[in-house]
C-alpha cells in the first residue's frame, strides 16, 4: 500500500503540524490515525503514512510533549479551528492551514 502524503503549507517555522482522525474513537495512544511533523526550513510540513479516512489538520503554536497529542481535550480544542480533509490511498493532498493557538501567552516561540 503506497503511503498517503499530506503536505501542509503555512510558512510557519518552529511549529508542529498535526493530522488526526475526525472520529474521536481513533484518538487513543499509539493510534495510526494521528501524526505530527515539525516544520521544514521553509515552514512546510510533510505528514506521511496515515490510513485513508477523514482528518482534521492544523498547525499548533507550540510543540507539545508527544503524549499530549493524544489528549482528547487538546484534540477537541485543535479540531475547532482545524481544516477537514479526506485522504484516499495513494493520494497527496496539499493544503494551507491557519496557526492554532494552544495557549493564551502567544506563539510560544513559533513564528513566521
Amino acid at each position: 500500500m503506497p503511503p498517503i502524503a499530506l503536505d501542509v503549507k503555512d510558512g510557519v517555522r518552529g511549529c508542529a503540524a498535526i493530522a488526526f482522525a475526525v472520529d474521536a474513537d481513533k484518538w487513543g495512544d499509539d493510534s495510526r490515525f494521528l501524526a505530527t511533523a515539525r516544520s521544514a526550513r521553509d515552514g512546510a510540513f510533510d505528514i506521511r503514512g496515515l490510513p485513508a479516512g477523514d482528518y482534521f489538520v492544523t498547525v499548533a503554536d507550540r510543540v507539545r510533549e508527544d503524549h499530549e497529542w493524544h489528549d482528547p481535550d487538546v484534540l477537541n480544542a485543535l479540531a475547532r479551528s482545524a481544516k477537514r480533509v479526506t485522504l484516499i490511498e495513494g493520494q497527496t493532498v496539499e493544503i494551507n492551514v491557519q496557526l492554532s493557538s494552544l495557549n493564551s501567552q502567544g506563539s510560544g516561540g513559533c513564528g513566521r
